[in-house]
This record gives C-alpha cells, structure tokens and sequence, in this order.
C-alpha cells in the first residue's frame, strides 16, 4: 500500500513538473509574440 502511494505520487508530481514547464514554454512564447508587434515598430520607427 505504502509503496503504492508513493509511486501515485511520483507519477503525479512528474506530470505536475510536465506541466509547469509547458506552461512556461507557453508563457514565455505568449510574451515574445506579444512584444514582437512593438519591436517590429520600433524598428520600422527607427528606419
């Protein structure tokens, strides 16, 4: 039973890491696309 639940817990505190670091794959896509449209502005401003 012990080694049961600790093995439930592996699985899920890996899926959990999995997740957050998709998430902040995600998020840190999300700023760059965000931010692109200003940079490219500010490039076109600057020529």
């Amino acid at each position: 039973m012990c080694s049961a639940t600790s093995r439930v817990l592996r699985v899920v505190a890996s899926a959990v890491a999995r997740i957050s670091s998709t998430l902040a794959v995600v998020s840190t896509t999300a700023t760059a696309v965000s931010s692109a449209p200003a940079v490219i502005w500010a490039a076109e401003a600057a020529i």
